[in-house]
């Protein structure tokens, strides 16, 4: 809470400023470099950083939300464009990781489309927010936000790389335990 509440500090009072992009950028470059080597998949890693996102998005957002900040149209269509892009890339990213079966673990690998589509991800919420910029739009949405979007895009690919590896162990070992690093053997449903 200590970090989410320097984080709050640190941006202007309208939750912009420049350390939701610094942030974001390095959350990215993190993501794409170890997702690109793979690694175990393991859920508890799989929502942490999501989650964590997330969660120090809103710091940026809602205190501005909460105190009365005027927003208008263009906002709103901002902001409903940056939640559907998000999500919707975040859906197509997760179709893409490579899901394998090693030694009875489940690991995922970042492909080319898939660091195309991050690529993708990242041009396209510059180009919103600078549409955003030259539309009068608030800095809450065009910069403050940058963080929450990255979140649950991020969320909602790791939701669909966990439920193909899922549906895929489950495939592999029919009758046999879910066989996913970290999450709680249960049996399998055909």
């Amino acid at each position: 809470m200590l970090l989410i509440h320097q984080y709050a500090e640190a941006t202007r009072d309208d939750g912009a400023g420049p350390l939701p992009m610094v942030i974001g950028t390095a959350v990215v470059v993190l993501l794409v470099l170890t997702g690109i080597r793979g690694r175990e998949l393991r859920p508890r890693k799989l929502f942490l950083l999501p989650g964590i996102v997330v969660l120090v998005g809103l710091a940026a957002v809602l205190p501005p939300l909460a105190g009365g900040r005027p927003l208008h149209g263009i906002d709103a269509v901002l902001a409903v464009a940056d939640l559907a892009l998000s999500i919707g890339l975040g859906a197509v990213r997760g179709r893409t990781v490579r899901i394998d079966l090693v030694a009875g673990a489940s690991r995922y690998r970042y492909g080319p489309a898939t660091v195309l589509l991050w690529g993708l991800s990242i041009a396209l919420r510059f180009a919103l927010g600078a549409y955003g910029a030259r539309h009068g739009a608030s800095p809450l949405v065009t910069e403050a936000g940058v963080l929450l979007m990255l979140g649950l895009s991020l969320l909602t690919q790791n939701t669909i790389v966990f439920a193909r590896a899922a549906s895929r162990a489950r495939r592999d070992r029919p009758g046999g335990p879910v066989a996913i690093s970290g999450a709680t053997p249960g049996p399998s449903h055909p």
